[in-house]
């Protein structure tokens, strides 16, 4: 009943009024149906303003017209036997084959011929027959919603008349058979059974998005649609390669849509493509300037490239064109805590929490704004709803550990460090805090070990480096220490604190040689 097509309702109230419910004909019967008849015109111009209704200029009468000739018979077709089924059928550039709509009305033509023919016999035939054309008039393609020459949903409603031509009017034509139980029950099993294979078959392909997709794409030509959303689907599963491919074929099919210049681009980008990507998002952009996912994809890549001014001017574009884009909020969030805009930060971060609390990113990020100000009880109660929304988030659990070490809670946060550590093994940051939280209790072995671990994991990491060397200074191992703040200094030449130490390391070291 929530489906705008049920425009129709009144019309086949009317129907089952003649049949079979055998009302006589008088005015009552239209009087009574006033108030669905005023629902249907308020649905029906509801519908016109909120849809993307397509010109005439772009899809002339003539094709709407053999499109619906030809929708109607495919409909019938595909209802008693279900096959080639995709979820859009798009127009084949702009044109239809001629014999197909003469050889589809002409169908259109017997079929209803047959139907007045068995009309006082079979008075099923003739309802099922007209409830099958009648519902299927808003959405057959005269007014024309979307890009489809057809869709498999808009059957719902209008194969019920096919079914009550088949469930009354077979029964009625098989009166006369001798055999007529027989012949039901044989056939009957054997159509039940010949349905249950294809039904199963078609449930084969929508076992997931991909499969959906390349199906679509196999059985369809130039579907663009299914070409981009197969791409979207490759891209996020790491296949970029061929997600290029399909996205490709979509623009070569539809240069202007900007859905794929948009997916387009996020492929490119996985594959470390940045400029190339930009260029698909501009190109979106130039022909929706208002595409919020497009200002929100480019400024993505440009906080990656660290022009984060740049960034943060596209991901207002964004907001302006969609107030409530949850994820251009959290990213604009990061573009403002890289310019140290702390404030500005967590007011976006709160409104992509508002608009989507479930995000946990959000509350990890907002959790280490708390720390930079030192405000370390809030930062505690942000990772901690961080890792109620996904306990196995390692950075939540790491940071979480860093928060508590600060407050003193130097057990809590050892718990922290190692569920970082089973969900992340080669989690740099936790060996070297956790190499802190050692250093602190004076257990100097446990500490250099996990200092070696954060080096071996991430050779360049200069505060590790420091704080192997300070490790070693402490246990009077003074030609470690020295190694070690040299090392630093190697990769970082202008490190204070590594610089600071070596001095100290090396007089300690003169001092002892003197002695």
């Amino acid at each position: 009943m929530s489906k705008p097509m049920l425009v129709t309702l009144p019309f086949v109230l009317l129907l089952l009024d003649y049949w079979p419910l055998k009302r006589p004909l008088k005015i009552n019967l239209i009087t009574e149906k006033i108030p669905f008849f005023i629902l249907s015109i308020l649905s029906s111009v509801v519908t016109s303003r909120v849809q993307t209704v397509i010109s005439l200029e772009k899809l002339p009468p003539s094709v709407r017209i053999g499109n619906s000739i030809l929708s109607y018979v495919c409909y019938i077709a595909k209802t008693v036997w279900p096959q080639n089924l995709a979820p859009f059928y798009p127009y084949t550039e702009g044109k239809l084959q001629g014999e197909g709509i003469v050889a589809a009305g002409l169908a259109l033509i017997i079929l209803s011929i047959l139907v007045l023919k068995l009309r006082r016999r079979h008075p099923a035939i003739e309802i099922g027959w007209f409830w099958y054309l009648g519902t299927l008039v808003p959405v057959i393609g005269i007014v024309q919603v979307g890009g489809q020459t057809m869709a498999d949903r808009y059957t719902y409603i209008p194969s019920i008349g096919l079914f009550m031509m088949i469930a009354w009017g077979v029964t009625g034509l098989a009166e006369r058979l001798r055999r007529r139980q027989i012949f039901l029950t044989v056939s009957s099993t054997a159509i039940l059974l010949a349905f249950g294979i294809v039904t199963s078959i078609q449930l084969s392909y929508w076992k997931n998005s991909e499969k959906l997709f390349r199906r679509a794409v196999d059985v369809t030509r130039n579907n663009y649609i299914m070409h981009n959303n197969l791409g979207n689907v490759l891209t996020m599963q790491g296949k970029t390669d061929e997600a290029i491919q399909h996205l490709t074929e979509a623009l070569r099919i539809k240069p202007y849509y900007t859905d794929a210049h948009n997916n387009m681009g996020l492929a490119l980008e996985e594959q470390g493509k940045s400029e190339e990507a930009i260029k698909h998002f501009e190109k979106a952009l130039r022909i929706r300037p208002q595409d919020a996912k497009a200002h929100n994809n480019l400024g993505n890549v440009l906080l990656q490239q660290g022009k984060n001014e740049e960034a943060i001017q596209h991901f207002l574009e964004a907001l302006r064109a969609d107030p409530d884009y949850a994820n251009v909020h959290f990213n604009l969030g990061n573009a403002l805590l890289a310019l140290g805009k702390i404030d500005e930060a967590i007011h976006h971060y709160s409104e992509s929490l508002r608009i989507t609390p479930q995000n946990a990113e959000a509350y990890n990020n907002l959790g280490t704004l708390m720390v930079s100000q030192k405000k370390f009880e809030e930062a505690v109660r942000y990772y901690n709803q961080a890792l109620q929304i996904q306990p196995d988030y390692a950075e939540a659990h790491g940071n979480l550990g860093f928060a508590l070490a600060e407050l003193g809670k130097t057990e809590e946060a050892l718990q922290h460090y190692k569920q970082a550590l089973s969900l992340k093994p080669d989690y740099a940051e936790v060996y070297n805090n956790m190499g802190n939280a050692f250093f602190k209790m004076e257990k100097l072995e446990e500490a250099i070990m996990h200092y070696n671990d954060a080096v071996r994991f991430r050779p360049d990491y200069v505060e590790a480096y420091v704080n192997l060397g300070n490790a070693f200074l402490k246990s009077g191992r003074l030609k470690e220490a020295i190694q070690h703040y040299q090392e630093a200094l190697r990769i970082r030449p202008d490190f204070m604190p590594a610089s600071h130490n070596l001095e100290i390391a090396l007089k300690q070291t003169q001092t002892k040689d003197q002695t």
